[in-house]
């Protein structure tokens, strides 16, 4: 099988998953929205930024390490499984001790009683890391599949049940566990690799000298990933911090399906051709910005235009306050999203320790003035901080990205030039329609399908049809690759 045969078939595994698991998210956090109320959204949030946060820590940027690296003794794996879950253990003892600490830190009672047991999900996790890892750098994405959509799909399934059972915050909770369990549970049973009782100091040296870049990176964008939710929980309240969660995970659905899906691809293939094929390897990072800009600048502008029918339509008139938050976070989930692919291209060609610079350069300001304009302007002034922050941000790495691998300005404009102009025309359309249409699901839908067949449309008359050939052209290993499974 040839490499681009299979990235084609890594790209629609990832993206069969993603799509299944988005639509699972989606229509379990609309029911949820539903069930429950901000204040319980809030406390989650503040769960997670903690989880979240020490599951950095123990990944350690040892995962990257093991696809970067050959392991022709078979040691760096179980050295690294071990590390991983070593570590995992010890930080969830850490959480257990200063849960009180961190409940008292945000008044929120509820928070002392939800944090032990969400936390659970970091050492079931670290479990299943490595097997998880030695999938993706074999690019075996298809073993992948069952492992996540199982464990999202008992997430959605159990956090539902138990939220219209009136189990309220706790309903979340226990999906979240769950969830870790049962993907553990199957990526052990999809992967032939097994850990062993070997623990190598070289290789562990040498997993740690590569990834300690790539933690530093990791430690700084979830800095800034959710430093807004601690600040706005601080500073603002556990309600805001409800509604600006829930606008956050909308306007984040563009960059969790696509990019993260499509890095887990685009990493390792871009690895693989770094000593081989240059050319190759840049017209593969072209073809990935394009590609990415082809789902979300319309995602995005759709948000943007239609977050009226979308907050109220889906989650009621009592999420209504979310509504300015989501236009101005759909900015930020589009430069999220084009602003991830630099990030793969530095890792693959060994100038991983550029991250590091562009993330420090864009939290330090983040940190010094976010507190500070909460405190002035609430929710909104955060979301506004972010999206100027990250825009900046991807500025300087895309320009980074593009010296490189020595593409000129011309060249990504080029890619770019359709799909800009089908979102402009879409959002055009949407933006004329939207407000003559009252804030229900069945218009919502409508608006929906219209934005589809408008873009679309543009798309086939600014290529002059070729879209439809390049289609083809990547659905034909696609369907083979379907076949085979």
């Amino acid at each position: 099988m040839t490499l681009k045969t299979k990235v084609l078939e890594g790209t629609f595994w990832v993206s069969t998953v993603s799509v299944i698991n988005q639509m699972l998210t989606f229509v379990s956090s609309i029911a949820l929205a539903r069930l429950l109320v901000p204040d319980d959204f809030g406390a989650v949030a503040i769960a997670m930024l903690v989880i979240n946060g020490l599951k950095i820590l123990y990944d350690l940027g040892l995962a990257q390490a093991l696809i970067y690296h050959k392991d022709e003794q078979n040691n760096m794996a179980p050295t690294v499984f071990f590390l991983i879950v070593l570590t995992a253990s010890a930080l969830y003892l850490v959480v257990v001790f200063a849960t009180p600490a961190i409940a008292h830190f945000y008044r929120m009672g509820i928070l002392g009683q939800i944090l032990p047991i969400m936390a659970l999900a970091m050492p079931i996790s670290a479990l299943g890391r490595v097997p998880g890892i030695m999938l993706e750098k074999k690019l075996g994405f298809r073993k992948l599949a069952l492992p996540e959509t199982a464990s999202f799909l008992c997430y959605a399934t159990v956090s539902v049940a138990l939220a219209y059972l009136g189990y309220g915050v706790w309903s979340i909770v226990w999906g979240r566990v769950l969830q870790s369990t049962v993907s553990t549970i199957l990526l052990f049973r999809g992967s032939k690799w097994r850990p062993k009782m070997v623990f190598v100091i070289p290789e562990a040296a040498r997993a740690l000298k590569y990834g300690k870049d790539l933690l530093a990176t990791s430690i700084m964008v979830f800095f800034f990933n959710y430093y807004d939710n601690a600040v706005i929980g601080k500073a603002v309240g556990q309600y805001d911090l409800g509604l600006y969660s829930a606008a956050y995970n909308l306007a984040s659905l563009p960059a969790t399906f696509l990019m993260v899906q499509l890095n887990r691809v685009l990493f390792p293939s871009l690895t693989q051709l770094r000593h081989t094929n240059e050319p190759a390897m840049r017209n593969l990072y072209l073809e990935a910005t394009r590609f990415a800009a082809l789902l979300a600048l319309p995602s995005a502008l759709g948000l943007y235009v239609l977050a009226p029918n979308i907050v109220i339509g889906l989650y009621t008139e009592k999420w209504a306050g979310a509504i300015d938050l989501l236009k101005i976070l759909s900015i930020f989930g589009l430069m999220r999203c084009l602003g991830s692919l630099p990030g793969s291209l530095f890792q693959a060609t060994g100038k991983q320790s550029i991250m590091p610079k562009v993330m420090a350069a864009q939290s330090i300001p983040v940190l010094i003035v976010l507190y500070p304009i909460a405190l002035r302007t609430g929710a909104a002034g955060v979301a506004w901080t972010m999206t100027i922050a990250i825009f900046m941000s991807v500025m300087f790495s895309t320009y980074k990205a593009m010296a490189i691998i020595e593409v000129s300005v011309q060249d990504l404009v080029r890619r770019l030039i359709a799909p800009v102009g089908a979102s402009l025309a879409m959002s055009g359309v949407l933006a004329g329609l939207a407000p003559r249409m009252a804030h229900n699901m069945g218009n919502l839908m409508l608006l929906l399908v219209v934005g589809v067949i408008v873009y679309g449309t543009c798309l086939l008359l600014l290529t002059r049809g070729k879209i439809v050939g390049e289609i083809k052209s990547m659905l034909l290993p696609l369907l083979q690759s379907f076949r085979r499974a």
